[in-house]
């Protein structure tokens, strides 16, 4: 999947992330070698903690009623995460090529769809909660990307869904 990721709203990067194995993600920057993600799991201050190319470091993610934060142990840094379809980045502008399908939720994670929230035709709002996916026992909670009316749900409860599947499909209005 690609994204585009603004960290303090002055540094933006293409990314395209991908699990390379159950549980692991590569990152590619654009850089010679992808960076190697692997979610160990949750600290006891619950900070969250990633092997970045084999070294262990904790992550929080904080935020406030307009931004989210993110914080290890050397900097605080505002970040948002907007998923790009196809982006090229030059020097540190972003041009994003082709439409969006706004309308379509994917899974961020390979997983199991342990519940889902809505139906077909259910009316939607942005952010609305809609299905619950646990990965390595930790469940997560995936929302809306649009507001509308439900016109497809591809998995059903208890199904194993795999990174970039479509969950759900959305007709979008308002």
């Amino acid at each position: 999947m690609h994204y585009v990721v603004d960290l303090d709203n002055n540094r933006e990067f293409a990314i395209d992330l991908q699990e390379a194995d159950r549980g692991l993600w590569e990152a590619d920057l654009g850089e010679d070698e992808p960076v190697r993600l692997k979610l160990k799991g949750r600290a006891e201050d619950g900070g969250f903690v990633i092997a970045v190319n084999g070294v262990e470091r904790t992550f929080y993610l904080d935020s406030d009623a307009t931004s989210a934060y993110l914080t290890d142990d050397r900097d605080m840094m505002k970040v948002q995460v907007d998923p790009a379809g196809d982006v090229v980045l030059d020097h540190g502008t972003t041009e994003r090529r082709g439409e969006l399908d706004l309308g379509t939720l994917r899974s961020p994670i390979t997983g199991v769809a342990l519940e889902i929230l809505v139906s077909e035709g259910d009316a939607v709002e942005e952010g609305q909660p809609v299905m619950i996916v646990e990965a390595m026992k930790m469940e997560n909670t995936l929302t809306a990307p649009a507001t509308g009316t439900v016109t497809a749900v591809e998995p059903e409860q208890g199904d194993r869904v795999h990174s970039d599947d479509v969950l759900l499909r959305i007709d979008r209005h308002g």
